[in-house]
């Protein structure tokens, strides 16, 4: 049986790729902000906040000790913010930021000694 990590799994994409990729027989390892949503969603469900570099190494640190390794490695967390530059607060840019730049970043860094050699990322 192959192997997604899914980073963002409690948001609305993240979901929908859990519960098509869980259907279509795949293990699913869904880390979000907000697991009570994924309860019983997924094969394993762990809390992270994706723009905190320890948070996410211990997501895949608890991830490592459930499985070898991970063939398809998804981010689908981010934010989006809509109103103009004038009245966007600098915390409104920094959550944007953090969900759209850090996070990706640091999902990816901390997950590559998970990812299988054919992982699709």
């Amino acid at each position: 049986m192959k192997t997604a990590m899914i980073w963002g799994a409690s948001g609305g994409i993240g979901q929908a790729l859990t519960t098509h990729l869980l259907t279509n027989d795949w293990d699913v390892i869904a880390i979000g902000r907000n697991t009570e949503e994924l309860d019983n969603r997924a094969t394993l469900t762990i809390q992270s906040d994706v723009t905190n570099a320890f948070s996410v190494q211990e997501a895949v640190l608890s991830a490592s000790y459930e499985v070898e390794e991970v063939d398809m490695w998804i981010y689908a967390a981010g934010d989006i913010h809509s109103s103009s530059v004038e009245k966007m607060t600098p915390e409104d840019w920094q959550r944007i930021l953090g969900a759209n730049l850090s996070g990706a970043y640091l999902t990816t860094h901390f997950s590559l000694p998970l990812l299988s050699d054919q992982a699709c990322l």
